[in-house]
């Protein structure tokens, strides 16, 4: 399944597996794949996709305490057996990777996680990453987050052709800071070729 992860998406896995071990859940749920995606944005990963979060209201911090607020807290028994995906997780990674298939993309990335991720937040709200956004940021326009993460995959999440938002569309403040954010992060990165 992650033979076609760039190693920025196993960078979200890692760091989802490692908060799910951090916290004592016995599996790798949407909600520790959205974790992942706001650690691994800084470390290596996408930081297009951490800015995204970020500016969303998404912070590391605030997901970890959104975690544990859906799931009770930090469980206190300690888990000797190896720790699986939930099946809301796996099936997370297999729509990534069929996103990425659909755009005919050669390889999965942080960007294809995080799209499926919102998409499906935005359809169901049963599943727990979703649930996590809600608590987090209840105010969060997640269509106009979708619109951002897709003109980003369009763009081939390259610096030099990252998306140009349209500040009309940005009716609140958080989709003005998401979009403000994005145009931020293209600069640095048109003038830090290194930072990619």
């Amino acid at each position: 399944m992650f033979e076609t992860f760039t190693t920025q998406s196993h960078a979200v896995v890692d760091s989802a597996r490692a908060i799910a071990v951090e916290m004592n859940h016995g599996y790798i749920g949407t909600e520790h794949i959205l974790h992942g995606l706001s650690s691994a944005g800084v470390a290596g990963g996408s930081v297009i996709n951490n800015a995204l979060l970020v500016a969303s209201g998404l912070s590391k911090t605030a997901i970890r305490d959104g975690i544990a607020t859906i799931n009770g807290g930090v469980h206190n028994t300690v888990r000797t057996r190896r720790i699986a995906f939930s099946p809301g997780g796996k099936t997370l990674w297999d729509m990534a990777v069929a996103e990425a298939v659909r755009r005919r993309d050669p390889s999965t990335r942080p960007e294809h996680i995080l799209y499926v991720l919102v998409r499906e937040a935005n359809r169901s709200s049963k599943q727990r990453a979703g649930k996590v956004i809600r608590t987090v940021a209840p105010n969060l326009n997640l269509v106009q987050v979708l619109t951002a993460i897709d003109d980003l995959l369009l763009n081939d999440g390259r610096a030099e052709r990252v998306i140009e938002l349209d500040v009309k569309i940005a009716r609140d403040t958080l989709a003005l800071n998401m979009v403000k954010t994005v145009r931020h992060m293209h600069l640095y990165l048109q003038h830090n070729p290194l930072a990619r």
